[in-house]
C-alpha cells in the first residue's frame, strides 16, 4: 500500500460539503463535525505505512445529520466506536474488521436499511428493532451469544421486509436455539436468504475433575477416523479456543493446546474413512505430538496443565464450527509417559487401564459399554447424541463412537 496522507484539517472550511473519500491512506483521525450537509463519508483501509496495521482510530461526526452512508471499515475502534448517533438517517454503515467489542445498539437509526460488522471477533451482541427497514445485515465471524442470536432474527422476521440477507454465521458466533429456529422459518416464508452455525454434533460429555489437571509426565492417545475435515474439528476440548487443554485437526495440521494457548503443532492430512492413533505426551522437559507413533513435533514442556475445573468434551470444541465428525475408539489418558520419545509401534488391541490411567473410555461392542469408564475412575461420559459404530481400529475386534454430524 502506498499511502501517502496521514492528516487532513480545516473541513469546516467546507461547509456545503457533500461527500468524502480518504480511503487507502494512512490518516488517525479526522474531524468532520459541523458538516450538516455531509451525505457520505468514506475513510475504509486506511493503514500506518509499510504496515498491515489499521491506522484510523478516530472519527468526529458529530452534527453530520444529514449522513446516508458511512464507511469506515478495517480502522482500529478497540478503544471505542466514533459517535455517529446525531446521523440518525444513516441507511447504511461498514465497520468490518474495526477491532469492535461488546455490544452495539443500532436501534437509533429507524431507517437503517442495512449494515456491515463482520470480522469484528469479540462483538458479543447487536441490538437491533423490528421497526427497522433492515435487508442485509452482516454480522459474520464475530462472538454473538445464543440469545443475541435469537433476538436479530426474531426482529427481522417481525420486520416489513421480503428477500432480505443476515448472515451471522462462522467466527463463535453461537447457533440459534428453537427461539431463532422458529424465526429462521418465518424468514423463509419470506424470501430471505441466511447463514447461520450449526448447531453442535454429536458428542459426549465428562463432569469436570482435578484428575485431568496435568503435572509431570503425561500421555493422552485415541484412535480417530475423520468423516469430514472441515473448519476446525477438536476431538476434545476443555473450554472454548484459546482452550485450557484441546487438540484440534485443521487445515493440514495437529495442535495440541495447553493454559490457553497453542503449545505445539505439526503436520497432519487425514485420509477420510482411515483409522489413526494420535498422540500428545510430555516426558521430562519436553512435550510431544505423534501420529501414528511418529513424532511430527515437540516444544519445551513447563511440566503443568491446567484443566481449569472445566468440563472435558469430546467431539467438540465448545464454540462453532468446532465439531469432530467421524469415529473414536479407546481415548486413554494417563499420569506418565508411555512411549518412547524417538518413536513406537501403533498399538493393535485395545487399551487396558494401568496405575497411571486417569480416563479409559470408547471400548466394547454397544453404546453404553462405549459410555463407561474403564479406569476404574468413574469418569463416566454423558452422551450428547454420539451413536455406536461396529467400525474398530483392531483387527477382530469391534467397537467405535461415532461423533458429529455425518
Amino acid at each position: 500500500m502506498a499511502a501517502t496522507i496521514t492528516s487532513i484539517t480545516g473541513l469546516q472550511n467546507l461547509p456545503n460539503l457533500e461527500a468524502f473519500y480518504a480511503d487507502w491512506n494512512s490518516l488517525a483521525s479526522v474531524d468532520l463535525s459541523g458538516l450538516d450537509q455531509l451525505t457520505t463519508v468514506d475513510i475504509s483501509d486506511n493503514e500506518f505505512p509499510d504496515s498491515n496495521t489499521n491506522s484510523l482510530t478516530e472519527v468526529n461526526l458529530s452534527g453530520c445529520t444529514a449522513l446516508d452512508t458511512l464507511r469506515l471499515d478495517d480502522s482500529d475502534f478497540s478503544s471505542g466506536i466514533p459517535d455517529f448517533s446525531d446521523s440518525v438517517d444513516l441507511t447504511f454503515f461498514d465497520l468490518d474488521g474495526c477491532s469492535i467489542s461488546g455490544s452495539v445498539d443500532l436501534t437509533g437509526f429507524p431507517i437503517l436499511d442495512g449494515f456491515d460488522l463482520s470480522s469484528n471477533p469479540d462483538i458479543t451482541e447487536v441490538i437491533i428493532s423490528s421497526s427497522q427497514p433492515l435487508i442485509d445485515v452482516n454480522i459474520n465471524g464475530c462472538s454473538l451469544t445464543q440469545s443475541a442470536v435469537d433476538d436479530i432474527l426474531v426482529a427481522l422476521s417481525e420486520n416489513s421486509i421480503d428477500a432480505g440477507n443476515v448472515n451471522l454465521a462462522s467466527g463463535s458466533n453461537w447457533y440459534p436455539s428453537s427461539v431463532g429456529e422458529s424465526a429462521l422459518d418465518v424468514l423463509d416464508s419470506k424470501g430471505w436468504t441466511w447463514n447461520v452455525n450449526s448447531a453442535p454434533g454429536d458428542h459426549v460429555g465428562i463432569a469436570a475433575s482435578s484428575d485431568f489437571n496435568i503435572s509431570g509426565d503425561f500421555t493422552i492417545e485415541m484412535f480417530v477416523n475423520m468423516n469430514d475435515l472441515s473448519f476446525y474439528p477438536r476431538p476434545y476440548s476443555f473450554g472454548t479456543y484459546p482452550a485450557a487443554n484441546a487438540i484440534s485437526i485443521e487445515g493440514g495440521a495437529i495442535y495440541f493446546w495447553a493454559n490457553n494457548q497453542q503449545f505445539i503443532s505439526g503436520s497432519f492430512s487425514p485420509n477420510i474413512g482411515q483409522w489413526y492413533h494420535i498422540c500428545v505426551m510430555g516426558s521430562s522437559s519436553n512435550a510431544y505430538i505423534f501420529v501414528d507413533g511418529a513424532p511430527v513435533a515437540s516444544a519445551t514442556y513447563e511440566g503443568s496443565i491446567s484443566s481449569q475445573n472445566l468440563p472435558l468434551t469430546i467431539g467438540y470444541g465448545n464454540e462453532a464450527n468446532s465439531e469432530f465428525n467421524g469415529l473414536m475408539s479407546n481415548f486413554r489418558w494417563s499420569n506418565n509417559a508411555i512411549y518412547s520419545t524417538s518413536g513406537f509401534s501403533v498399538p493393535t488391541s485395545a487399551f487396558i487401564p494401568t496405575v497411571n490411567t486417569v480416563l479409559l473410555i470408547f471400548q466394547g461392542d454397544n453404546l453404553s459399554d462405549q459410555l463407561i469408564d474403564n479406569s476404574g475412575n468413574g469418569h463416566n461420559a454423558t452422551n450428547l447424541g454420539a451413536t455406536y459404530s461396529a467400525s474398530s481400529p483392531f483387527v477382530g475386534d469391534v467397537g467405535s463412537l461415532q461423533m458429529g454430524t455425518i
